[in-house]
């Protein structure tokens, strides 16, 4: 429930810095409008994890921290993470989303490397034809060049 609460605040407190966010004429999408739909996102969902608590009834369930090897996926993730932040200027958005989402399912979710290959291209498809195409976001494209 608690959990539920913070996120809840998170998007409201989004939701308000959005709406403060100035845009200028002659731009395709307002700069606003991609956090404000995160922070109506991250309120919404965290009004259903304060619903779905209020609701449970049932033993309390106790989460166990990991052992040595979760704590070390968590720290492989998060590197992950901050690699791929890292070779967004430099790869392009479409190429490093294709490297971290393939990674990352392969090695979270152990699944085949083709099948997290291919996952990966189509979330950097779906990157590019929805961020880069429909949208006209600026994010870089790196050595690919496709405008």
């Amino acid at each position: 429930m608690v959990t539920g609460g913070v996120l809840a605040a998170v998007g409201v407190v989004a939701v308000l810095a959005a709406l403060r966010i100035v845009g200028t004429a002659g731009e395709r999408l307002h700069p606003r409008t991609l956090p404000y739909i995160l922070g109506w996102t991250l309120l919404a969902g965290g009004v259903a994890l304060v619903v779905s608590a209020a609701k449970f009834r049932g033993p309390e369930r106790v989460l166990e921290w990991p052992d040595r090897t979760g704590l070390g996926r968590v720290a492989v993730s998060l590197a992950s993470l901050a690699l791929y932040v890292l070779l967004l200027e430099p790869l392009g958005f479409p190429l490093a989303t294709l490297l971290f989402v393939s990674f990352s399912i392969w090695f979270i979710g152990r699944y085949h490397p083709l099948a997290a290959l291919g996952l990966g291209a189509a979330s950097a498809a779906a990157v590019y034809v929805l961020f880069i195409r429909l949208l006209a976001l600026p994010f870089p494209v790196g050595p690919l060049g496709i405008p």
